[in-house]
């Protein structure tokens, strides 16, 4: 009889264990989810508000570029055929217009919570995967249009020469163009042979930048539209 009440005892002391293992690594279980949804919620605010910020940075930038654009037109017009403008101060004017195209990346707007997302191996935590999907088309557009941004074209370093000051610097008045300067840069655009072609090529590039920069808008809004707090 008490061999039967030992086993009986020992039975009981070994569900008790085995229940209270299971409600450990239930609660072990729960607690981890839990975590999971709070950083999930965490990544997709701070994300919201980074796109948001970035879409705000794009569309203050996009003006320099298509101011850009439209010199880099007028100028292949004149030089081609002789239509105007042909003041010596239009031509330096549309000549620093059409070489300041490039800007740091950060005037896109930032990526450093997507990066830390991607290199801290958590996208999984994003659940949904339109969500996801959006969230690396956004961002690889992004990466397109800092691969054109990030590098000046030849003019910049051309007008840099003859006038001693950074083409950014000049449309600025800091310092403001000489008529020297005028002369120089206008007489630049007349004799060098490879200008037409560069302004044809930095025209058609702006053109693809603007028209990836539409695709990029239009990803950034179908992302918001996904993310907690994207409203």
């Amino acid at each position: 009889m008490s061999e039967k009440l030992s086993v009986g005892r020992v039975a009981g002391e070994f569900a008790l264990i085995v229940v209270g293992v299971l409600v450990a690594l239930a609660a072990n279980n729960w607690r981890d989810a839990r975590h999971d949804r709070e950083t999930a919620r965490g990544y997709e605010t701070r994300l919201a508000a980074e796109v948001r910020d970035g879409l705000a940075h794009q569309a203050r930038q996009r003006g320099r570029l298509e101011k850009a654009q439209d010199a880099s037109a007028r100028l292949v017009g004149y030089l081609e055929d002789g239509r105007s403008p042909a003041s010596t101060d239009s031509l330096a004017r549309l000549f620093l217009l059409s070489s300041v195209v490039g800007f740091g990346p950060g005037q896109l707007g930032s990526d450093a919570t997507y990066r830390e997302l991607i290199a801290s191996g958590q996208l999984g935590l994003l659940g949904d995967p339109v969500l996801r999907r959006r969230l690396l088309t956004y961002y690889g557009a992004l990466d397109e249009v800092r691969a054109f941004i990030d590098r000046m074209p030849p003019m910049y370093d051309q007008i840099a020469r003859l006038t001693g000051t950074l083409p950014y610097r000049l449309l600025r008045d800091d310092p403001p163009l000489s008529t020297g300067d005028r002369t120089r840069l206008a007489r630049e655009l007349e004799v060098n042979r490879d200008m037409v072609p560069e302004l044809r090529q930095l025209h058609a590039d702006i053109t693809m930048v603007l028209e990836t920069m539409d695709y990029l808008k239009a990803d950034g809004d179908s992302l918001l539209a996904s993310l907690h707090g994207g409203t």
